[in-house]
């Protein structure tokens, strides 16, 4: 249902929201004991982040005082890009089967004639995106941290046969401002998938995307580069693509020697360098999965 990029609170966010929801299809967890929630039921208190489809805002719900993350997608954005609106529905089933310590807990979804609602665990922290600017990258020890935790949730949605197709610095989010204990967020791109039925069609963030993403069905090793990606930006403060035309940059993805570039890492160990080149192995087939790059000497340096 399109990528979230965070982007600065416009004026106006800050209030009560009044919509009255219509009937239509809701669903919740209950994780509070109590019946499914209207959109009356929530007020905004601040603004987090928006993408090309939705907006997402950090609100109180009534009932229970509790204080979530309410992601508000528009139905005729969706009609006007083409996007099937049972892609909103398909988002709700997957976050509902969901539940692991990596992930942000589902709570409660509804609609109503003019928006789609989805309900998650609020994080309190930064998105990787937001720390990264502000620190510039990370030692080696730290993206050991945070990779052994993407990697975790990553491992854990590929064994519930979804592929997220969106893992991204954006995406990432810590779950409060003083800990690195951080969690996966935005299903809205994930597929499930099947030995029989793969995954198709080119869905994600262009610098993210795997070479075989534009070119055939593909299977969850897309999410295992995404990963490769962000570890190396986690690591560098920079992309590993030229600042050029987005037209270019599949070209570039699939001339791109990561090899060259990964080598170049001087102040990372050889253990670092083996592993990144690893995920960012072009060959589907021959790249690392979720589960065996945990298992990776790289983490062996954590318990050092």
């Amino acid at each position: 249902m399109g990528c979230i990029a965070l982007k600065i609170s416009p004026a106006g966010h800050n209030k009560t929201i009044v919509r009255k929801p219509v009937s239509g299809y809701s669903t919740t967890e209950n994780t509070d004991n109590l019946i499914l929630s209207s959109l009356s039921d929530y007020i905004s208190l601040s603004f987090i982040g928006a993408g090309a489809f939705s907006e997402v805002l950090k609100c109180q719900h009534r009932p229970s005082n509790g204080i979530r993350a309410l992601k508000i997608t528009p139905k005729h954005l969706l009609v006007s890009s083409q996007i099937d609106p049972k892609s909103f529905l398909k988002e709700v089933l997957i976050l509902k089967k969901l539940k692991h310590p990596k992930i942000v807990n589902y709570i409660e979804s509804f609609e109503d004639k003019r928006h789609y609602y989805i309900v998650t665990e609020l994080c309190e922290g930064d998105t990787l995106y937001s720390r990264l600017r502000k620190i510039g990258k990370f030692s080696e020890k730290t993206v050991l941290e945070i990779m052994k935790q993407v990697l975790e949730g990553v491992s854990y949605i590929h064994s519930q046969n979804v592929v997220h197709r969106d893992i991204k610095l954006e995406n990432i989010l810590f779950v409060s401002q003083d800990r690195l204990d951080l969690k996966i967020a935005d299903f809205g791109n994930s597929s499930t998938f099947s030995h029989i039925k793969k995954p198709k069609g080119l869905c994600g963030t262009l610098h993210y995307l795997a070479p075989e993403v534009h070119k055939k069905e593909y299977d969850e090793k897309v999410d295992i580069w995404s990963c490769g990606i962000l570890a190396y930006m986690l690591l560098t403060g920079k992309s590993p693509y030229r600042e050029i035309a987005s037209k270019d940059i599949i070209t570039e993805i699939d001339q791109k020697i990561f090899a060259e570039l990964i080598n170049c890492c001087t102040e990372l160990s050889d253990d670092g360098r083996d592993l990144l080149n690893r995920m960012l192995e072009k060959d589907p087939e021959k790249r690392i999965s979720a589960s065996e790059a945990l298992m990776h000497n790289w983490f062996n340096n954590l318990t050092c």
